[in-house]
């Protein structure tokens, strides 16, 4: 997962839980532009996530959970 304000740095380590616009993440519905991932392994700790919920406002917050990460900020390995 790259940092979605730069583009430039890999802030964490995941995995895709769904492609489907229609699945919700935290009650909110994914659309069209982003995945739903979990979150495994953090590495800046200092990164606000892409849509912050009532629980998590930063991306560690949500270490083994799930989270909305737009795709073009997603790098495969």
């Amino acid at each position: 997962m790259l940092n979605w304000m730069t583009g430039s740095e890999v802030v964490a380590i995941g995995d895709i839980a769904s492609t489907n616009p229609n699945d919700l993440v935290h009650h909110v519905p994914l659309g069209h532009e982003c995945y739903k991932l979990w979150v495994h392994e953090v590495t800046n700790f200092e990164v606000t996530l892409y849509r912050p919920t009532r629980e998590f406002f930063l991306l560690h917050e949500a270490l083994s959970s799930t989270v909305t990460w737009p795709i073009k900020y997603i790098i495969f390995n």
